[in-house]
């Protein structure tokens, strides 16, 4: 098996992109059953459990300290605010843009918050590529044609946010393996998510109403969660200890394309010409700021 997985490491490399893409559209149909709080609690919920085998396979020990609810407290807020605009975008907004949106503009913000924060100065050859990517962001969200109230109105405005939400997440996390592992955190942040947002958001009548709905609801709830999280989760930390972390996250540019073509499938998504554009800037964006950290 472990031969299978080593010959064939790019083939599950792209499974999981593609998984991560259609996950977009996926979400947006689970948006047509019930509010977004709901919706919030019981992905968290899914996707920690989903998680469980591959805790057991790796073999690391679920170990916590006050170091790490120091960082997963502020986590656990950030997840839930990124997950609460993800869901209230799709509702409103187009799922193919979003995930071009976010996906795409994700690493500038990773890179700028970081810079900010540290007081570094970003490396000279990077800040063409993040120069191009603010601009494809813009280009993307027609700032000249839109105000703030179009924005807000078509979702997308939600999903810069919850861009920048995922940003904040992407550092905590990455600070956080000085006290565990990434798979650990990662199912603790769940845990206390899916609690924190039962509590404070989901009255029990909401949390029960799910199981009165159809088939399609539970193949995309259980696609957004044991699928999307779960597995391709796994293929993807899989393929990063096989050919590395850098190596693997390059190909993270295929999500936005991913995430465009089904949403034009399933809903018949037409991108207007800003987003192409903008996107395709998106994409050349995280393409070169892979790669630089590869070199």
């Amino acid at each position: 098996m472990q031969r299978h997985i080593d010959n064939n490491v790019y083939i599950y490399l792209v499974l999981a992109m593609f998984f991560w893409g259609v996950a977009w559209p996926s979400s947006k149909i689970l948006t047509e059953y019930t509010d977004s709080y709901t919706l919030t609690f019981w992905k968290f919920l899914l996707s920690s459990l989903s998680l469980i085998p591959m805790l057991y396979f790796s073999n690391q020990k679920l170990v916590f300290s006050k170091k790490i609810f120091k960082y997963l407290s502020l986590s656990v807020i950030v997840l839930i605010v990124y997950n609460l605009l993800f869901f209230l975008g799709l509702e409103v907004g187009y799922a193919g843009f979003g995930g071009m949106l976010v996906t795409g503009s994700n690493p500038i913000f990773t890179f700028l918050i970081i810079a900010i924060i540290e007081k570094v100065d970003i490396p000279r050859e990077k800040k063409i590529p993040l120069g191009i990517g603010i601009i494809g962001t813009m280009i993307m969200l027609d700032l000249y044609n839109n105000s703030v109230s179009d924005l807000m109105k078509e979702g997308n405005i939600l999903f810069l946010l919850a861009s920048i939400a995922w940003s904040f997440l992407t550092i905590l996390s990455a600070r956080s393996r000085k006290y565990a592992g990434t798979l650990v955190f990662t199912f603790y942040l769940y845990i206390a998510s899916s609690l924190t947002s039962y509590i404070l958001f989901v009255p029990n009548e909401k949390v029960v109403e799910i199981f009165e709905f159809d088939y399609i609801f539970w193949i995309n709830l259980l696609f957004t969660t044991v699928v999307s999280t779960g597995i391709a989760t796994t293929f993807y930390f899989k393929a990063s200890t096989i050919i590395g972390a850098n190596q693997a996250s390059s190909f993270i540019f295929l999500v936005p394309l991913v995430a465009m073509g089904s949403s034009n499938i399933i809903y018949a998504e037409v991108p207007s010409i800003s987003t192409l554009v903008g996107g395709a800037l998106l994409i050349y964006t995280v393409f070169k700021l892979n790669k630089k950290v590869a070199k």
